[in-house]
């Protein structure tokens, strides 16, 4: 299976792998599934570094950090290209529970477009699913 792992999972792996769930956990260690991160995930963590300092504490810049994202054994990097902006523009957005994030909007547009199963804890994803979304859910 071809997983795209959405940021917040990739930053769990980083950084608190042991607080995944049993299942995600089992899905990402089965050495069948292919791992990959967007490239828009680089674009949030970069963003996050900057803003919270998120995982300040393993790297000391955002060069060191994106380096080292891509040379990552364990995640490909999946970029986006016409097929996922078409998805995207299709893609009817989560209103009741005002999903306003064009990250997540370009996450999961790349995983329908691109025919993988989205990995993520973010509880608004379910409502993709009937728009053709496979997601694993991290609670």
């Amino acid at each position: 299976m071809r997983l795209l792992l959405d940021t917040n999972i990739y930053v769990y792996l980083l950084s608190d792998k042991g607080s995944l769930s049993r299942d995600v956990c089992a899905c990402l260690e089965d050495a069948e599934n292919i791992k990959y991160l967007s490239i828009v995930s680089l674009q949030e963590l970069i963003t996050a570094f900057r803003t919270k300092k998120l995982l300040s504490n393993i790297w000391k810049t955002e060069s060191e950090m994106i380096s080292f994202v891509l040379n990552d054994p364990s995640v490909e990097i999946d970029n986006t290209d016409i097929n996922v902006i078409r998805t995207l523009a299709a893609l009817q957005i989560n209103e009741a529970q005002a999903h306003k994030d064009p990250f997540d909007h370009l996450i999961i547009a790349q995983a329908i477009s691109h025919k993988m199963t989205l990995v993520s804890s973010d509880t608004k994803f379910s409502f993709y699913r009937k728009q053709g979304l496979r997601l694993i859910e991290h609670r």
